[in-house]
């Protein structure tokens, strides 16, 4: 039998890591990164969603309906 150095079909070895790896370094450096595009996307969508509603506002007080802030 070859010996494992050498047998191209073995596994290296692995070193054991030195200690374990936490929730929070697993949040920080694989889902947010990961969840970073449809996280930017739904900021967009809000701030998007925001001025339309300010537009709405301004457009709904230049034609006599009041606007934000402004009761009847």
């Amino acid at each position: 039998m070859a010996s494992p150095a050498r047998d191209p079909v073995s596994p290296t070895p692995v070193a054991e890591p030195r200690h374990r790896t936490g929730p929070l370094r697993i949040l920080l450096t694989v889902l947010v990164p990961e969840a970073l595009g449809p996280l930017v996307l739904g900021l967009t969508f809000m701030l998007v969603a925001l001025v339309a509603l300010i537009d709405f506002s301004a457009v709904a007080g230049t034609v006599g309906r009041g606007g934000v802030g402004n009761r009847r």
